[in-house]
């Protein structure tokens, strides 16, 4: 079928989806093409095909009758299929200008084993079909938009790694996010002279995230424990695609979160005139920490906003809120914030720190509270409130999560949803168990 009315009535299947396929030139692609750096595949997009040819989407455009082979595994096939190909033609595409619509004139060729698993030392190629069926299975790109995979796989390399070899440094500045296609990996720190295991990242596992986000020396070591096989993303080109595909950006903040939160022992960290030194728990909005003055060698508790909070910028302009409003207040019986600092892509609250327990912790430990006491807390929060409210600050989510107590001293926390009077937010914040009827 050489007419090319012939081709263009040839039925074509249109895919909901587009497909991920991995197209690379008979004859390497040529050093004019640096879009894709010295790579010689390239993943792009199949919009539609038929029996003798196939619709593409690519970040690089091939000259017309130009040969390549295509590999794909369409979502009706249980199989990859080969394709040898010759363009013809290319054009701009309208909805996304830097990428380029191409029509591919194809006919079947037999896929060789060689073509499906790359061979053990130095790669022919740098993406094979087996690559490429492990990287759309991981979390990541399984949370992102086809749209963000191809630009992500496309600025991806492979590296080899043996026993001991380092993939990241404490305290330096990382280069690279990784992704672990084989193999596994410790995480650990080392603080004080002592060494604390923090983690064990295996297959599909991400590691280098939190110093792309935070722009800061990494906080752990990452070392090799099996030989590995990692595919790593220049941190530039990570943040290219961060900054244009939002659902990236959402995954990678939240990881970060998450990785906050569940690291018991932290590197000291140095946020402004204070340094972080160990985690003392989290809400759904933040992290707090114990930290230090370090020239009144004064004790700090220091609230940080949680990275995939701070991306939000009503959320973050809340948080903000909270300092000012707390600021302003200077009562024995609602905590005190002595600073605020930005700072790794994000906020800190610098505050009194408290040595003692939540009324809520207290509560679940005793159950009942002896009467005297009930009244001695209640007085003392109303105090606290009642000073609060002199000075034009309702609350808003009164609770013993927010209720610390200190030798009997009753301290107020979390003013994140406080309002002036007349000023209340339509959304009902708070926790609706202890909000007023």
């Amino acid at each position: 079928m050489n007419n090319g009315i012939e081709r263009r009535q040839s039925p074509r299947y249109t895919f909901d989806i587009p497909v991920i396929g991995i197209l690379f030139p008979k004859e390497a692609l040529s050093a004019e093409k640096p879009a894709v750096e010295t790579a010689d595949t390239l993943t792009m997009l199949i919009h539609n095909r038929s029996d003798t040819g196939v619709l593409m989407e690519s970040p690089v455009c091939f000259n017309r009758d130009e040969h390549v082979v295509l590999q794909v595994r369409y979502p009706d096939q249980d199989e990859w299929c080969c394709m040898e190909g010759k363009v013809a033609w290319a054009a701009v595409n309208p909805r996304n200008p830097s990428y380029y619509l191409m029509g591919l004139r194809t006919r079947k060729i037999p896929l060789e084993e060689e073509d499906l698993i790359p061979s053990k030392g130095k790669r022919a190629r740098r993406m094979y079909p087996r690559d490429l069926d492990f990287l759309i299975n991981t979390n990541l790109f399984r949370a992102i938009s086809q749209d963000t995979k191809c630009p992500l796989l496309n600025n991806m390399m492979p590296a080899e790694l043996h026993p001991g070899d380092r993939l990241i440094t404490q305290g330096k500045m990382g280069d690279s996010l990784y992704i672990i296609q084989e193999g596994d990996c410790l995480v650990y720190l080392e603080k004080n002279d002592e060494r604390y295991d923090i983690a064990r990242c295996t297959v599909g596992e991400i590691v280098g995230e939190m110093s792309l986000l935070t722009t800061e020396p990494c906080n752990a070591n990452v070392v090799a424990e099996s030989d590995m096989v990692v595919w790593r993303v220049p941190n530039d080109k990570v943040v290219e695609c961060y900054k244009k595909y939002s659902d990236l950006r959402d995954y990678l903040t939240e990881l970060v979160t998450s990785r906050y939160s569940e690291v018991a022992h932290t590197a000291d960290r140095c946020i402004g005139k204070y340094t972080i030194h160990e985690l003392l728990g989290q809400g759904a909005w933040s992290i707090v920490y114990k930290g230090v003055h370090e020239e009144l060698e004064m004790p700090v508790a220091i609230k940080m906003l949680k990275h995939n909070i701070a991306t939000d910028y009503d959320r973050m302009e809340t948080f903000e809120n909270e300092a000012k409003i707390i600021a302003q207040l200077n009562h024995e019986n609602i905590v005190k914030v002595y600073d605020i600092e930005e700072c790794y892509k994000t906020i800190f609250l610098v505050m009194e720190f408290i040595d003692g327990i939540s009324l809520a912790e207290l509560l679940h430990r005793i159950k009942r509270l002896p009467l005297v006491k009930a009244l001695d807390y209640l007085i003392q929060l109303c105090n606290g409130l009642g000073y609060a409210h002199e000075h034009g600050i309702i609350h808003q989510d009164i609770k013993p999560d927010n209720i610390f107590l200190h030798h009997d001293l009753v301290k107020i926390f979390d003013f994140g949803l406080a309002r002036t009077p007349g000023n209340r937010d339509q959304n009902m914040p708070g926790t609706p168990h202890y909000m007023a009827p």
